[in-house]
């Protein structure tokens, strides 16, 4: 806190002199004076929210105090927010200026490394954009999929896609953003627990090929890896209207040229979130959960204590 206060108005640590007021007293007699609690929390120190605290510089003139303080209104340094999350992104190595395809849509999953759990925020792609949705559902692309259909012509190859679970992240106009990335912000961030595989799906409405640019991949590759998170491949989409397979088809495999911007903490262990863990940390779980419900005998120094 003194640090700050340093920052914020120019009166070093060892000048300053806190109080700590107690405005339910009129006489004033709980004041506290913190001196000497340095190296204390705020919470033993009795600082709360709400408090109020006056601050008096030791040796300084009048008129350097009012510098001070016309400084320090100048500046307006606002306090250190240590709660703000930090934004990972996971940049493809093939991005829109290498991807060797375009159309209007690309499909692919990501995969939630353990034991983390990411909030994805944004997805960026590159193209000639237009209107362009972000689809999501929490099972990958190939989950539920109707039969691939078969066709004697090239064009008409094609694979499948189920349209179950699918949830609207984003629909944003887009100015053209050939051969670089451009950002698309969801209306909410879409959490991905552990070990969990999720699909996504970016479409452009725009009537040509020019929406949205992707790239080739084997079924198994790895497009882009980090600690946290993978993507993989899934499909491409032809049509200017999500999921159509009339004036549009499907085909593999095709995946993100772009980056996946995503918040990632550690996953806590509940009641709730139990069935969500590895098979061998959940059976020690429940050992441990057995083992507080006995109660064993000890010996120290010959005598018995329940433990």
């Amino acid at each position: 806190l003194k640090e700050q206060l340093e920052q914020l108005v120019g009166i070093s640590m060892e000048s300053q002199v806190l109080i700590l007021l107690d405005l339910t007293d009129p006489e004033r007699n709980h004041d506290v004076l913190l001196i000497g609690r340095d190296h204390e929390s705020l919470r033993n120190c009795g600082i709360k929210n709400g408090s109020v605290l006056t601050l008096h510089a030791l040796g300084l003139t009048a008129e350097r105090k009012q510098k001070l303080t016309k400084d320090a209104i100048n500046k307006k340094i606002p306090l250190v927010n240590t709660t703000t999350e930090k934004i990972y992104s996971l940049i493809t190595p093939i991005g829109p200026k290498e991807a060797d395809h375009s159309f209007n849509g690309v499909i692919f999953d990501v995969m939630c490394k353990g034991p983390f759990e990411v909030d994805v925020t944004s997805i960026s792609i590159g193209g000639m954009l237009g209107r362009v949705r972000i689809f999501y559902r929490n099972r990958p692309w190939e989950a539920g999929k109707p039969e691939r259909v078969s066709s004697h012509h090239w064009w008409a190859h094609r694979d499948s896609l189920s349209r179950e679970n699918w949830s609207l992240l984003a629909d944003i106009h887009c100015s053209p953003s050939w051969d670089r990335s451009f950002e698309i912000p969801f209306n909410r961030p879409v959490t991905l627990l552990p070990n969990s595989i999720n699909a996504f799906y970016c479409h452009s409405s725009l009537p040509d090929d020019l929406g949205i640019q992707y790239q080739t991949y084997r079924k198994d590759d790895i497009i882009a890896e980090d600690d946290h998170i993978s993507i993989h491949p899934g499909v491409g989409h032809t049509g200017s209207e999500p999921f159509d397979e009339t004036n549009g088809w499907y085909r593999s495999y095709r995946g993100l040229s772009g980056i996946v911007n995503y918040k990632c903490r550690i996953k806590g262990w509940t009641i709730t979130s139990h069935k969500l863990f590895p098979k061998v940390l959940k059976k020690s779980i429940i050992q441990m959960l057995l083992c507080n419900n006995y109660k064993f005998k000890v010996v120290i120094d010959n005598n018995e204590k329940d433990v």
